[in-house]
């Protein structure tokens, strides 16, 4: 049985040679960012229309 194992180089600042990797804006993370900014959002939406609800048949 092999495991291949994927590892990263430093230069001698320490800093990590693949920077793809570690890029803020990459397109993925800007696709999650927005995935969870509009989950957030329904969750708003839905918690302000249970109370709504809730006031309304009280």
């Amino acid at each position: 049985m092999t495991t291949d194992i994927a590892v990263r180089g430093h230069d001698y600042n320490g800093r990590i040679e693949d920077y793809d990797e570690y890029d803020e804006n990459s397109s993925a993370r800007l696709f999650e960012r927005s995935r969870i900014k509009a989950l957030a959002g329904l969750l708003l939406i839905c918690f302000f229309f249970n109370i709504a609800i809730f006031f309304i048949f009280d």
